[in-house]
């Protein structure tokens, strides 16, 4: 699909030197964390696995783990996640769930081994009793989450192309300064970072897990103080975290390369950096993308009479950068001449063509997920048009709902001639009634849209 020999990204370039190839980036930061992952040890792994499945398939082990021991030892009632390879991040997902219930599980081990002295039930009692392993655990579901935090972000279905190069700089940035030296990881350029650099490492000991593994190993010094196995264990954890952080950032290197120039030019939207005019001129961009649609003289005019336009009364000039793209972009673009005609027709069209560039193909999934729900195993044979016509109607139930998403109350208002049209369609409607009644239903979905925004543009 994205290889380099006669793969679907290859045949595209060759065919349109001009488009721009964009990976998922949610699915490249679930492969950099996967990656990562194996350089930690497989006991964690397996611990979080084998602790769902022993409890998932049985209601007898759920039903007396929460009444004799989550109720003994007064821990929340919750069930353990599954270690899921399709699903994004999982891992820190299971991890946090089990230390939450970490002593809780330790007595119910202890107890199960007593019954069931298996070889798996001993090797689980004996990872959950080790407290290092515990540390490790610690670790993993902090540096996890730094990865889904990152991940989460670009989920959303607002345009966010142009955070996209200073979110991964951020991240390369917060791993490499774990393990290397500030000096050099804090001023460098963060794609110039070189992770296998051990003279800029730090020492071991600065190696950081995050806080909460940091304070439980400060406890077990206390209590081992005179032990030799706590220095030993402490720097085995410590490496075995720097393996993960190189790792991790030479993955961020290798699957996010930022060479091509649109990266570069996408920061013109940024609020502070057209309404300042940091870019004087956007002459670079038609060295970019030149296309007949841009009429370059009257685009150049436009861009250099943005900050005559008044921004809303809530914001100040200094809190231009912190205003929402979207908020901001229409907020210019709907400002009129005294004519009723629009100022900005020309920079309209160039902030479309970069609001359109994908960052993800996360919307795409959760359509394919949808679509999974209407279309199952006993309606397998829905047609197109029936699958279009119901997705589309499900997204406008969303769109519309009242008191939000989650309210529960999803109402669509329906024009009245589109509720005789379909009371008129009969049981064996033909082809052409159905098209049509399809047609109606996008209309009907459009002109809701459309009368919500002109609300919204009237009540700014």
């Amino acid at each position: 699909m994205m290889g380099i020999n006669h793969s679907v990204k290859t045949l595209v370039e060759g065919k349109y030197p001009w488009v721009t190839v964009v990976k998922c980036s949610c699915h490249q930061c679930a492969l950099v964390a996967s990656h990562a992952c194996k350089k930690l040890s497989k006991s964690l792994e397996n611990l979080c696995r084998t602790v769902c499945n022993h409890f998932r398939h049985s209601a007898n082990r759920q039903d007396a783990y929460r009444k004799e021991f989550q109720v003994f030892t007064q821990v929340e009632q919750r069930r353990f996640f599954a270690l899921a390879p399709t699903r994004w991040l999982s891992f820190q997902n299971c991890a946090r769930r089990i230390l939450e219930q970490w002593d809780t599980l330790m007595l119910y081990w202890d107890s199960l081994v007593l019954d069931d002295p298996s070889h798996a039930n001993d090797h689980v009692r004996m990872t959950l009793n080790n407290p290092y392993s515990r540390v490790m655990m610690f670790f993993v579901e902090y540096v996890l989450r730094e990865l889904n935090e990152f991940n989460t972000n670009f989920q959303s279905e607002k345009p966010l192309f142009h955070l996209m190069k200073t979110q991964v700089e951020k991240l390369l940035r917060t791993l490499a300064i774990n393990f290397m030296k500030p000096s050099y990881a804090g001023t460098v350029n963060p794609f110039d970072i070189n992770p296998h650099d051990e003279v800029n490492y730090s020492p071991d000991e600065n190696v950081y897990i995050g806080y909460k593994g940091y304070d439980f190993l400060v406890g077990l010094e206390t209590r081992e103080v005179t032990c030799g196995r706590f220095v030993a264990e402490s720097l085995r954890i410590r490496r075995s975290a720097r393996d993960f952080y190189v790792e991790a950032v030479q993955q961020i290197l290798d699957r996010f390369p930022f060479s091509e120039k649109i990266y570069d030019l996408v920061h013109l939207l940024t609020p502070s950096s057209s309404y300042e005019l940091k870019v004087l001129s956007i002459r670079q961009f038609f060295d970019y993308y030149d296309s007949a649609l841009w009429n370059k003289a009257k685009l150049e005019q436009e861009w250099r009479s943005i900050p005559s336009v008044a921004l809303p009364s809530t914001v100040d000039l200094p809190d231009v950068d912190d205003m929402d793209i979207v908020v901001y972009w229409c907020h210019i673009l709907q400002t009129k001449s005294p004519n009723g005609s629009r100022i900005f027709p020309n920079v309209g069209k160039m902030v479309q063509y970069f609001f359109a560039l994908p960052f993800s193909n996360v919307i795409a999934e959760r359509m394919f997920s949808l679509l999974k729900e209407v279309k199952t195993d006993k309606r397998n044979r829905l047609s197109a048009v029936t699958l279009s016509a119901t997705l589309k109607t499900k997204c406008g139930l969303k769109r519309n709902s009242k008191g939000g998403l989650d309210s529960g109350k999803s109402v669509l208002e329906l024009e009245p001639g589109l509720v005789k049209r379909v009371l008129k369609v009969n049981a064996s409607a033909s082809s052409r009634d159905c098209n049509v009644l399809n047609q109606s239903i996008v209309y009907g979905l459009a002109k809701d849209i459309v009368c919500d925004i002109r609300e919204q543009s009237d009540s700014d």
